[in-house]
C-alpha cells in the first residue's frame, strides 16, 4: 500500500501489539477502518493467532515527523510511480524534489539498480545535497530504505538514503 513507512512488533505473553506507521492514515482508517479489519484477519490467519491465549493487536499510526523525511515512504511511493509506467529518471528526480524543497533536508540519494533499458543491467545515482557516509554520523542521520519492484523485465530494486538537516534529525 502507497504510504506505507514501517512496522513494530511488540510481544506479550498475553498478546502482540502490531503498530503500522503510515503517512496518510486517514484514508486507510476511512470506511469504517476495514482495511484494519482485513489487515488484522490476515495476520491472525496466517501466523495462527487466537483471542483465547495470544490476541493480535493492530494499530494504525501516524509518522512522529515529516513523511517527505522518511525513507520508506518515498521508497513505496517510488515502487508505486515506476509500476505505474512513469520514466525512472522522472520519478527519481520527483523524489528528490520532494524530500530537499518540502521536507528541507541537507541530503538524498535514490539509487535504482536492474534492467533499465534494455537487456543490459546498470546502476544509476541520482544524488542532491550532502549525505554522510561513514561513520557513526551515518547510523545517526541517515535513513535507509530499500525495495523491490518487479517489472515486465525483471526485478528492479531501489535504495533511498535521506539525511535529514541537523535539527530534523530522525
Amino acid at each position: 500500500m502507497e504510504g506505507y513507512a514501517g512496522i513494530e512488533v511488540r510481544a506479550t505473553s498475553m498478546s502482540t501489539e502490531i503498530r503500522v506507521k503510515a503517512t496518510n492514515t486517514k484514508e486507510i482508517l476511512d470506511k469504517k477502518a476495514r482495511k484494519v479489519r482485513e489487515l488484522k484477519s490476515l495476520i491472525e490467519k496466517r501466523y495462527n493467532f487466537n483471542d483465547e491465549d495470544n490476541k493480535v493487536e493492530l494499530s494504525i499510526k501516524p509518522l512522529p515527523y515529516d513523511k517527505n523525511l522518511c525513507s520508506a515512504a518515498q521508497a513505496e511511493s517510488l515502487k508505486f510511480k515506476l509500476l505505474a509506467g512513469t520514466p525512472i529518471r522522472l520519478a527519481s528526480n520527483n523524489i528528490l524534489g520532494s524530500v530537499m524543497r518540502r521536507g528541507g533536508a541537507t541530503g538524498c540519494e535514490v539509487r535504482v539498480s536492474g534492467k533499465i533499458r534494455g537487456q543490459r543491467a546498470k546502476a544509476v545515482k541520482y544524488k542532491q545535497g550532502y549525505i554522510v557516509s561513514t561513520g557513526q554520523p551515518k547510523n545517526d542521520f541517515l535513513d535507509i530504505a530499500i525495495r523491490h519492484v518487479e517489472l515486465r523485465q525483471g526485478i528492479i530494486g531501489i535504495k533511498i538514503t535521506i539525511m535529514a538537516s541537523a535539527e530534523q534529525s530522525i
